[in-house]
């Protein structure tokens, strides 16, 4: 196949890196979803797809970076990358994405192909797809080793382009093929459309629209964040308390539109977006009238969900200086000096409390991570936030649960009041396991046969407020969080029991009042299938 890379090239790392190519079967760009020519074990071809993520040039050689998409066949190789299970011969074929990237010579490119409908429309390019391209929908995400789905959101994310482009550059390589004889270009023709109604897709605008509108939105004292609008008010609602950390039920939205009635300032008006609204449809037309703008300002107002913030620095403050405390304690006035039994044995609580604080914030992750579609998101991108709670976990729940309250947010996800108070229990009981053991061993112990020095002051100092303020808050909080206030994870209503591969610990019960599996987000496969 003979293949000519389109566009003005660009350095990174030594390489030539191009936004597009074109082939016999027409153009390719930056962000199409293409068929690929694959090989199996054995010497075994077979069709493949992926996310195209880079061109490059390397020794004369053109080579391509995908992001592989899994297929649903039967008849594939084993070891192919595809969802092993019959197709649904009444619908639209679909594509799922996985975790796989791979390099590529180019000459395993076949062409490209059409998404019909996905949240991740945003995130894809498919303006120069010709209309003959095969189509199918992008709903699901795979994990080919294990063969489990779990459907897509928003909040997902496909691996990063290794060289982006502007949009403006991707389009002005359409202008020479459209004076061609290229082939008329493809519009969305999901299962079910109307065609005299106006076409919506989940998070993308009314029908014509490439992409989901931009929102610029701002909280007083916190800055603006740019976000992607979805097409549902109370999904706009959910996102924009995750981003900023308020209660969902809370979110008061405002929108600015044109002042068209006075010339001085200020030359936006802005209005409530009300509770009457079942979509953003309104957002989307305010926009519209202001095509100067690439974003929509929004003002964003509501509950913090951390309240009084700064008791919530001072007990995460006062928990790690208790840890770090216990260490110096066992080491300069126990260890050092040779104290006899019993007490030497508090040698052993520091690292009895990293393993107490480690197992606190697994068992409870391990649900959460389970239910919640949004968190499973964030924690797994390819950043430093998984280890970052990981290291965290260790110095204790009062400081994991503030780093996820102030984290997570960020990345569209949030804990849920079950977890919150699962964490606050393990933090109540902390006070029995390691402060009350210190109190009394540091006072009988200086109280009798040792004089007290300095790091036994500060850590009895540290004890007594341990056992005073962090016992309060702790107390305070318990009554203040209730899971029955959780804001749930929209699922379609299922008689079905949880996944086969999960269940639940003694600790999960009051979990599974609260908060309702999914079986459709776990599917695994029998050992039958999977052997096919």
């Amino acid at each position: 196949m003979e293949i000519d890379l389109l566009g003005e090239p660009r350095l990174k790392n030594g390489l030539t890196y191009y936004p597009g190519v074109l082939t016999d079967d027409g153009s390719v760009i930056l962000g199409n979803i293409v068929r690929l020519q694959l090989m199996a074990e054995g010497s075994q071809p077979y069709i493949g797809y992926g996310f195209l993520k880079g061109l490059w040039l390397w020794r004369d050689q053109p080579y391509m970076r995908v992001q592989y998409m899994a297929p649903t066949r039967m008849d594939l190789p084993r070891d192919a990358i595809a969802y092993r299970a019959a197709p649904d011969a009444s619908g639209i074929p679909e594509l799922m994405v996985t975790n796989r990237v791979g390099d590529l010579h180019l000459n395993a490119l076949l062409g490209p192909v059409y998404i019909e409908g996905s949240p991740l429309m945003g995130q894809l390019f498919q303006e120069n797809v010709g209309a003959s391209a095969d189509g199918f929908i992008l709903m699901r995400h795979l994990d080919p080793a294990v063969q489990r789905v779990q459907p897509l959101d928003e909040a997902f994310r496909l691996t990063p382009i290794v060289q982006a482009f502007p949009k403006t550059v991707l389009r002005a390589m359409l202008v020479p093929l459209a004076s061609s004889k290229a082939p008329e270009l493809r519009v969305p023709n999901v299962v079910g459309d109307d065609e005299d109604e106006p076409r919506e897709s989940p998070g993308l605008g009314p029908k014509g629209s490439p992409a989901a509108i931009l929102l610029q939105a701002t909280l007083a004292g916190r800055g603006s964040v740019i976000l992607r609008c979805p097409i549902e008010r109370q999904a706009l609602r959910e996102k924009l308390a995750s981003v900023f950390g308020l209660v969902s039920a809370s979110v008061r939205i405002l929108y600015g539109v044109p002042n068209r009635t006075y010339r001085e300032l200020p030359p936006i008006e802005w209005r409530e977006f009300g509770d009457g609204e079942t979509s953003t449809a309104l957002l989307y037309a305010a926009l519209e009238r202001q095509p100067e703008l690439k974003a929509l300002p929004v003002q964003v107002s509501g509950e913090a969900v951390v309240h009084l913030p700064w008791l919530h620095y001072l007990s995460s403050l006062l928990a790690l200086a208790n840890l770090a405390g216990a260490f110096a304690f066992g080491y300069v006035a126990l260890w050092s000096v040779a104290a006899p039994a019993p007490y030497i044995f508090l040698v052993g609580l520091p690292p009895l409390m990293l393993a107490y604080n480690s197992y606190a914030c697994i068992v409870t992750m391990n649900d959460e991570y389970l239910l919640s579609a949004k968190l499973r998101t964030a924690l797994d991108r390819k950043d430093d936030l998984l280890v970052c709670l990981m290291l965290l976990a260790l110095c204790g729940p009062d400081v994991f649960l503030f780093a996820c309250r102030t984290q997570l947010p960020a990345f569209g996800a949030a804990l849920s009041l079950e977890a919150e108070r699962q964490l606050l229990i393990w933090a109540f009981g902390l006070h029995w396991v390691q402060d009350v053991p210190m109190l009394a061993c540091n006072v009988l112990m200086h109280g009798s046969e040792f004089p007290w020095d300095g790091v036994s002051l500060v850590v009895l100092g540290l004890s007594i407020l341990s056992l005073t303020y962090n016992l309060a808050w702790h107390v305070y909080r318990l009554m203040r969080v209730s899971p029955e206030d959780d804001l749930l994870e929209l699922a379609p209503p299922s008689t079905a029991g949880p996944p086969r591969d999960y269940v639940p610990g003694a600790r999960s019960k009051l979990r599974q009042k609260s908060m309702q599996h999914n079986p459709n987000k776990y599917v695994a496969l029998n050992d039958a299938s999977y052997m096919a």
